[in-house]
């Protein structure tokens, strides 16, 4: 399976190439579930996790309608300030490369990478969230209990992804 990071096309799966994640792994201290799997597997935990950043609600709109991924993102500042198939002409785009081009912010392909090694780390994670949404408050096997909060929705991303995405989460107010 190839990974390709490009998410201004129809083309692009997940936020992070393999080549960088393998660099974004020499940030992290333990790589037991990222060394132990082979590519094809990482490639799925990588779009796996992109599909999951996916979920959540982000400030502003995709740059460019026709892109794969959530991002890069535009921000108008009103409604007003979008010329007809011209989003990115007005308002702000959040992220830019030299030369003036929207771009994934690293911030969210190291996202990308943290999901994929939590989803590595722990392949029964979705279960628990199926459970835990189908009204399931705790569980025990072999001398381990879990109890969940009923009043709290289960989680989508591990806490170290959401803290790389919290700027760009939206607040308050309505999805454009």
């Amino acid at each position: 399976m190839t990974v390709e990071a490009t998410p201004l096309s129809g083309e692009g799966n997940a936020y992070v190439s393999l080549p960088e994640a393998d660099e974004f792994s020499l940030r992290v201290a333990d790589l037991t579930a990222w060394s132990n799997a082979d590519d094809a597997t990482r490639g799925r935990a990588l779009v796996q996790a992109a599909d999951e950043i996916d979920t959540l609600r982000f400030a502003g709109t995709r740059y460019d309608s026709d892109q794969a991924r959530q991002f890069p993102r535009f921000v108008a500042d009103t409604a007003a300030d979008w010329p007809a198939g011209k989003q990115h002409v007005s308002g702000v785009t959040w992220d830019l490369d030299d030369d003036g081009n929207a771009v994934v912010p690293n911030c969210v392909k190291f996202a990308d990478f943290l999901q994929a090694m939590s989803i590595l780390r722990d392949p029964e994670r979705m279960n628990r969230q199926r459970d835990r949404h189908d009204g399931l408050t705790g569980q025990s096997a072999g001398g381990f209990n879990e109890s969940y909060d009923p009043n709290r929705p289960p989680a989508v991303l591990c806490l170290e992804a959401m803290q790389q995405l919290k700027p760009y989460l939206l607040k308050t107010g309505r999805i454009i």
